[in-house]
């Protein structure tokens, strides 16, 4: 799906898969707007992990939370 190591695989195998996994013309845009449908009433839950950027791409009034200012700004000492 996010087609890593691509090239790695020789155009006999990306046959295989995609005989076993169609993909249509708007496949890209398909999958993001189930990925979206599915978090979207919880957009909490991207916290953390690369789904994030899903509601970011969606919703104008997502705001997306800083892990690294999560942790700057926690109330334990060091």
């Amino acid at each position: 799906m996010l087609g890593l190591d691509f090239e790695g695989f020789s155009d006999a195998e990306r046959q295989v898969v995609v005989a076993a996994h169609p993909r249509t013309e708007r496949f890209k845009e398909d999958i993001l707007q189930t990925f979206y449908d599915g978090i979207k009433h919880k957009p909490g839950a991207t916290f953390g992990n690369v789904k994030a950027d899903v509601p970011a791409d969606n919703d104008p009034h997502f705001h997306r939370e800083n892990f690294c200012s999560v942790i700057r700004g926690s109330a334990w000492p060091g």
